[in-house]
Order: structure tokens, then C-alpha cells, then sequence
């Protein structure tokens, strides 16, 4: 089944059969996929966690209601914290990015702090238990998270609460002079339609500026 077949119906089995198709179809790690019957579990959520290859995707995969994704690729913002992290050991979650104006920021989280407690729970105890993926709760405004995260020696306690986060898709555009060149660098968040506007503001400049090398950093996107 092609992974563009929309399910026959919105009942739950036809939506957990529909990740299925999908998984088979255009997912990386596909031949690690076990056999589980995907009507016996209680949403697509679910059935998407017992599924993934969790050696390699902790985050990759993710299920995203129609309109949290036209908001993404029309507006390029989406509802939540404002943070992006990755799992580095089993104990604590590593910060990479914090957005601009966002609720993290504002509960000053920084890139680097390591996340270990969510809402009265160790991150080592939700990932064992398959909830690490849902421990932030829905994406809809109003939804609060209690963290405690370390930063250096020392710990902090921050609570945030999910609202709309506009994410820049120019993230950064520099200029450094290296040995005698004008060296522009570019960090590109992603491929929405704010994006055109972007690129081309960060592009007039490098070029008003006579740049001749580019770092294009896609890291984050």
C-alpha cells in the first residue's frame, strides 16, 4: 500500500493500520519492524512507539495532527515549549536548541542543560516505561511541564507552559573575516514557506557584503 493511500476510515484500527502502511513503506529502519497487530493497540500513538527502532529513533518519528502541520510548513510555528532535545543516555535529556520568545527561553532554559526530571518523573523511568515520547503532554496551548534539569554542578527546577512558537527559519546569518576572506554563515532551520523570505534577506546581505565562501549550517533542520 502506498504510504499516500489516505486509511479507509477514522476509526482507530483503520488509523493504526495507515502508521503501518506508512512505516512499511518509506521508513528507514523498515526490515526492524516487528509483527505486531497494529488493531490491538489503543491509538496510532501507541502502536508508532511499540513499533520504532528505538536503537536509533527515539525522535525521528512522530504523529502530527493536520493542523499542527500546515501551521508548521505555512507559518513555520507549532505548539509547545520551545526546545528541541536529544536523548544522549538513558538518565537525561540534552537541550540543542532553545527558540527565540518561547517558553523556554522565558524559563531560561539554554542549549547544553541536561533535563532529568519531567513532571515529578525521572527521564530514565519514562523512557523504560515506553512514555518518554508523550511525558510533555499534548500539543495544546495551556499544557504545563514541571522540569528539573542540571547545569554544570548545580540543578534547577523551571515550569513552562505550551503556547504557539515561531520558529525562524534563518536562525543565524553571519559574516567572518578568515585569513583575508569574508566568510558568510548560514544556519537553516526548514523548508516552509516563511523560508523564501528568509533566504533571500540573508542572501542580498552576503552579497551586499561581497562574500566568497558559505558555511551553510543545516544541523538543526
Amino acid at each position: 500500500v502506498s504510504a499516500q493511500t489516505q486509511p479507509a476510515s477514522c476509526d482507530v484500527p483503520a488509523q493504526n493500520l495507515y502508521v503501518r502502511d506508512v512505516m512499511t513503506d518509506i521508513y528507514f529502519w523498515y526490515e526492524h519492524i516487528p509483527g505486531l497487530d497494529p488493531v490491538g493497540f489503543e491509538s496510532p500513538a501507541h502502536y508508532l512507539e511499540a513499533i520504532r527502532y528505538r536503537p536509533l529513533d527515539e525522535a525521528f518519528s512522530y504523529i502530527a495532527s493536520k493542523a499542527e502541520t500546515e501551521a508548521f510548513f505555512s507559518e513555520s510555528q507549532f505548539v509547545g515549549f520551545g526546545f528541541s532535545s536529544v536523548l544522549l543516555l538513558p538518565g537525561e535529556l540534552r537541550v540543542t536548541d532553545v527558540m527565540p520568545e518561547s517558553p523556554a527561553r522565558e524559563a531560561n532554559l539554554v542549549r547544553g542543560d541536561r533535563i532529568i526530571e519531567i513532571n515529578g518523573r525521572t527521564v530514565e523511568s519514562l523512557r523504560n516505561s515506553g512514555e518518554l515520547d508523550s511525558a510533555f503532554g499534548r500539543s495544546e496551548p495551556g499544557i504545563e511541564a514541571e522540569i528539573v534539569a542540571v547545569r554544570g554542578n548545580g540543578r534547577f527546577r523551571a515550569r513552562m507552559t505550551k503556547r504557539v512558537v515561531t520558529i525562524p527559519t534563518v536562525s543565524q546569518a553571519r559574516v567572518y573575516s578568515a585569513d583575508g576572506v569574508e566568510v558568510g554563515y548560514l544556519l537553516f532551520r526548514n523548508f516552509v514557506t516563511p523560508s523564501y523570505e528568509a533566504l533571500d534577506a540573508a542572501f542580498s546581505d552576503f552579497r551586499a557584503r561581497g562574500i566568497r565562501e558559505l558555511v551553510l549550517d543545516v544541523r538543526y533542520n
